[in-house]
Parts: C-alpha cells; structure tokens; sequence
C-alpha cells in the first residue's frame, strides 16, 4: 500500500487557489483544497507509520474522476486510419536553417514529385488492397506540397470517387502543412474546392521569422507569408512555429509567441504549436534562461479534453502509435509510419508500387516500434506516464537524445500539469 502513495503514483498540484491529487495508477483526479494537497504533499514525505493518515483520506475522504485515455487499434485490424500523410514532394521553395527534413529530401531521398496516376495506385495498393474503408484525415506534406497542387487534386478527387463508389465510408478531412509561400489561382481553386485545413509554418513576427525562414538566395519569406495567410485566411486552422533562441534574446516568451500568433492570424490559440528547435545548439546557448520562459509557458489548450484528444492515439505504454493509427507515403512510393521517420530508411515498411499486407507491415512495425515507456528509465518513475505522448521520431532529429528527452519532457509534465488544473471547477 506504502508504494500507491509515492510521489510518481500520487502526484500533488498547486496553483493559486485551486490544487487537485492526480492518482496515477488508477488514472483518477481529485478536486481538493490547498490545505488538503499541502497535507498531501506533506504525508507523503513523511514515515511509513504516518502514511496510514494518508490511506484514510484517499480511500475514505475524496472522490474523483477518472481520465480515459483511449487504447489504440491497428488499422489492419479495424480497417480505420487516423490520418494518412502523402508526401507529394522532396521539393522546397524554401531553405529553413533548422529544417530537420534537409529541404525536403530527409537526407536520403532524390528531388522528386509524385505524379497524380503514381499517387492513385499507392491509394490502391495500400488503402483498397488492404480493406481499409475509413481515412479520418489525409495530409498533404512536403517538401512543400502547394509546389505540386496539381497531385494534391488528383488525390482529393480520387478520394471523392473512393467514397461515391462505396470503396470508403466516408470523406476524409483534407489537410496541409505548408510554408504558404507559394500562391497562384489554381493554388486558391484547389484549396477552397475540396476545404483543404491549412496549417502554416510561421515563426514569430517578421524580424524574427527572417532570421531563419528563408529563400535560396538568403532572403526572409514573411512578407510572401503574411501576405497570402490574408488571402487564404479562412482555410487556416492552425500555426507551428519553431522556438530558436532568437526569440529568447528578443524577449519573446513561448505565451508571447503563441499569442501573438494567435492574434495576428485569428486561429484558436490552442491551434498554435510552438517547439523548440531539436538538434540545435543555439537555443542552449543559456538553459537556464530558457527554463525560466519555460516556466512561465501558458497553455496551449484549454481543458482536459484537449489533453485527451491530443494522446487519443497512445496506448498507456507506447510513446506513441505512430504506425498503428497512421502511415507516409513518400513520392517514391515507400511507406512509413509517419513523416518523421522518413529520414532513416531502416523504418521503410515497404513500398507501394506494389502492394503490401497489413500483417507484413505489422510485423515490421512491431520489430521497428518495439520501445515503450517500461523499457525507458526516465518514464517508469514520471508521474505523468499514463497520460503522456511522446514523438521517438524526435530522437532521429539529434544526435544528443538525452537533451532532447529532459527538455521536451519538462514542457510537456508543465503543460499537463495546467491542464488537469484547468479541469477542476
């Protein structure tokens, strides 16, 4: 009984006039007084003969919610894929200093495009072949994707007759993340015609998003940005935006930054998605300056159902199931579990010129994706391990994972901290 009351399974938040007991292994939240989570806090530092004080006021004195954190499926199995991202080009218009995907090729692949007749028979040998019949989403990614609108159509429309012709059961979501640098007619046409969710890549305000956002030629892209996020205002749902220590000398904190942006381009400010740069030793310049912008980091989202909505993915002890609900396809026809993976061509499941069974790729999924969080020291004595997602693709990104894992991992506990705050009345 002693071990249900350590701080990784009962896990105390204060903030301001609200406090709550998170009850890790039954996944269950307690509303509670300041001066109950103090006594809390302050049992649970105390001697084993004490803690049957604190016995008595978890089983006895308070009731609670449970968090549901829904299983993942594999879409073999259930015939249903959460998002399927096609990657209808290596190309790029621009040269981003931090891009993790060299440009678009991922450090591996030629410049290539994915042609429209190319891309219907990848639909057929992955989606028809396999008997999946429901794509929640389909995303358009790069490269950058609005460089070949004319693929992007082909497929939307080949969805269409997917869907007419009962192949599908329903019309997927169409979405894109782009830089927004790109813009012409048939851009506009495609885009409004089948509701294509812009995401947009913008960095802060001008200054900034020049610094590192730019063309071939060294220039800053943010005047092309701005001017086409007017244009295309109603299709834009969300901003990523990358966090480089520029923005820490300029004073601008990860709440300015997502404010700013959700102000500038009227999107929901929990729709914003700033990270810091992975792989880059310019943020690191001065840690502990950067903790402090970490700390007073607001939330993203606004209730407990956006931090279940955000890990609907996970299964308690994966990072996340990257694979099982989702897959990329590459111009070239390789497929992978996600984008972020398609740097390392030892994650490929396969290529798509010709057909590919699920129970293949499943059986190099499990060999690929085999880490969990009971295999990672870190997460076996976080509190936040039944709820937390995290992206292994990440550890492609840098050479230096550790880093990368206290650095993400302070964020996220801090983020999810403020969300199951925000939950209580």
């Amino acid at each position: 009984m002693v071990d249900r009351f350590k701080q990784n399974n009962l896990h105390v938040i204060i903030s301001d006039k609200k406090a709550l007991i998170y009850d890790v292994p039954t996944n269950t939240i307690y509303n509670v007084s300041v001066d109950m989570a103090k006594k809390v806090k302050e049992l649970q530092n105390s001697s084993d003969k004490e803690y049957k004080s604190l016995e008595n006021i978890m089983l006895n004195k308070l009731q609670g919610k449970e968090i549901t954190v829904p299983k993942h499926s594999y879409w073999g199995e259930c015939k249903t894929l959460s998002k399927l991202t096609i990657n209808v080009t290596t190309k790029c218009n621009l040269r981003c200093k931090y891009c993790f995907a060299d440009f678009g090729t991922y450090s591996g692949y030629k410049i290539e495009d994915m042609k429209p007749e190319d891309a219907k028979r990848y639909i057929d040998n992955f989606i028809i072949k396999n008997g999946i019949n429901q794509i929640n989403m389909v995303q358009f990614f790069g490269g950058e994707p609005l460089l070949m609108i004319s693929t992007v159509e082909a497929i939307c429309e080949y969805f269409l007759k997917l869907y007419h012709s009962d192949k599908i059961r329903t019309i997927p979501v169409f979405s894109m993340i782009t830089n927004l640098v790109a813009y012409n007619e048939k851009i506009f046409s495609v885009i409004s015609k089948y509701n294509i969710r812009l995401t947009i890549s913008v960095d802060g305000p001008s200054e900034i998003h020049d610094l590192k956002r730019i063309f071939p030629n060294g220039t800053g892209s943010a005047e092309r940005v701005f001017k086409n996020a007017k244009i295309l205002k109603k299709y834009i749902v969300g901003i990523e935006a990358t966090y480089t220590f520029n923005h820490v000398r300029a004073g601008l904190t990860l709440s300015d930054l997502r404010k700013y942006l959700s102000n500038t381009f009227d999107v929901e400010h929990g729709k914003v998605l700033v990270v810091p740069v992975i792989g880059n030793t310019e943020l690191e310049v001065d840690r502990r300056k950067y903790a402090t912008f970490l700390k007073n980091d607001s939330l993203g989202s606004e209730d407990i159902q956006a931090l279940i909505a955000c890990d609907s993915k996970m299964q308690n002890d994966l990072f996340c199931t990257t694979g099982y609900q989702s897959a990329c396809i590459m111009p070239d026809g390789d497929l992978y579990p996600c984008h972020m993976y398609a740097k390392d061509k030892h994650f490929c499941l396969g290529n798509l010129k010709k057909a590919c069974s699920a129970e293949d790729i499943k059986e190099k999924l499990e060999e690929l994706l085999s880490s969990n969080k009971k295999e990672n020291y870190m997460c076996v004595e976080c509190w936040a391990r039944k709820i937390c997602h995290f992206c292994p693709g990440n550890y492609l990104k840098s050479e230096n994972s550790e880093m990368v894992g206290d650095n993400i991992c302070k964020r996220r506990k801090s983020q999810y901290e403020k969300i199951l705050i925000k939950s209580i009345k």
